[in-house]
């Protein structure tokens, strides 16, 4: 219209679309925690603090001893009561960590327990993104997970069973939540990397139990959709199918990771020596890290915050959850209550089960717009160039040009 109204305005404007590339070198918001936890850790006094723990030195030395008799040791190498039976249950970390502080010194150790922690959170706010939660939201969540998490960032092991625990969660979520479909395409066959997974895991961290916590939840939610459904109708026919399939891979993926946790220097002496550990009502009642959380801490403040958070949410949303979803809130909670050092697990499975259910904040279409633009940035560019850029810096000193950017050292 030559009146220039607004009818005269085309309707549907095409948008230009941006070009590929800028996918692939754009960071996400999850590139974009990775790099900010990675330089947070390492070039800032928490460097310290990530070493602030007494286990990390004999860590580093029985890795070094490892390397230097290239053999396993059977006897405790630290006490004056010589020949005493001694487990060296971390032994693949133990020659990682003892390898980086040869070559790198405590700069290196830190760069890898940095690059481990980054990972983690990194990577439950892609899962979050990916199971449909709101990317302010999602935000939220870690931000209150990093911040409880604070409690146990030290040095240890222990990081690697979190990164395990957020891939295990991973594959089993992703089969469970196509249940519907049969389980005969590629998230099927991610079962089975579950095997390969747990042979790491045994060797690196006595964690690994956890995955087995973690298989037992997700077959018996399978067997029991498997049992409910009459398969009266179609639909529920192969649902049932489906689901009876899943248990059966599960407990298959399940007899073939237990196999394999017995590929570790040990044997299955392994298996009784981290029992005996873990019901030794002395250790457990000494330790200040398996004590409950005393919550006048700012990191245990940060954990009820979350844990109350997520309760809300469950109230609001409760009928929407699957009986795998409620038992791994069951266990969170207790893990979490019953002693600090599950803190950073019970953080990480309260936020991906409570996180997808989660309202929308204000602004949901611009929260959904970025969403989706940051759904579709998949280079990780950035983060592959900050971890070598850091363990450069880690190798040279921790100097960058004429400046000491990393300096991590014991406490006096």
């Amino acid at each position: 219209m030559a009146d220039g109204s607004i009818s005269s305005l085309p309707q549907n404007p095409q948008v230009t679309s941006s070009p590929a590339w800028k996918y692939w070198v754009l960071p996400s918001v999850a590139d974009l925690i990775f790099v900010a936890l990675l330089a947070v850790l390492a070039f800032t006094p928490l460097s310290v603090k990530l070493l602030g723990d007494a286990g990390i030195g004999w860590h580093i030395r029985t890795g070094q001893q490892i390397l230097a008799t290239h053999a396993i040791p059977r006897e405790d190498p630290f006490s004056t009561q010589i020949h005493q039976p001694w487990f060296a249950w971390e032994w693949l970390y133990d020659v990682a960590a003892g390898e980086l502080e040869a070559s790198c010194g405590l700069n290196g150790v830190v760069w890898l327990t940095a690059v481990v922690i980054a990972a983690v959170f990194a990577s439950t706010f892609r899962l979050l993104i990916q199971r449909g939660t709101n990317l302010f939201v999602a935000l939220v969540f870690v931000l209150l997970a990093i911040s409880a998490s604070t409690i146990h960032f030290l040095a240890r092991p222990h990081v690697l069973s979190w990164l395990f625990v957020v891939g295990w969660f991973s594959i089993l979520d992703s089969t469970e939540r196509h249940l519907s479909h049969p389980l005969t395409g590629v998230r099927a066959r991610r079962i089975w990397l579950l095997p390969v997974l747990m042979l790491v895991w045994a060797n690196v961290h006595g964690g690994f139990l956890l995955g087995f916590v973690l298989l037992g939840i997700y077959w018996l939610s399978s067997f029991w959709t498997w049992w409910r459904l009459n398969g009266s109708r179609i639909e529920e026919s192969l649902e049932k199918i489906a689901a009876g399939k899943r248990a059966r891979d599960i407990a298959l993926a399940g007899v073939a990771s237990l196999a394999v946790s017995f590929v570790n220097p040990y044997g299955w002496k392994l298996h009784a020596h981290i029992y005996s550990y873990l019901t030794n009502r002395f250790l457990m009642d000494h330790i200040d890290e398996f004590q409950s959380p005393n919550f006048h801490g700012l990191a245990q403040k940060c954990f009820l915050a979350l844990l109350l958070v997520s309760l809300a949410v469950l109230m609001a949303r409760g009928r929407e959850l699957r009986l795998s979803s409620g038992l791994l809130v069951l266990f969170a909670i207790y893990a979490g209550l019953y002693s600090s050092r599950n803190i950073p697990i019970a953080s990480i499975l309260l936020m991906l089960i409570a996180g997808p259910l989660a309202p929308s904040l204000k602004f949901s279409s611009f929260a959904q717009r970025m969403t989706a633009i940051d759904s579709n940035l998949r280079g990780h560019l950035w983060p592959l160039v900050a971890t070598v850029a850091v363990l450069l810096a880690a190798a040279n000193g921790g100097r960058v040009g004429s400046s000491q950017w990393i300096d991590a050292h014991f406490d006096p």
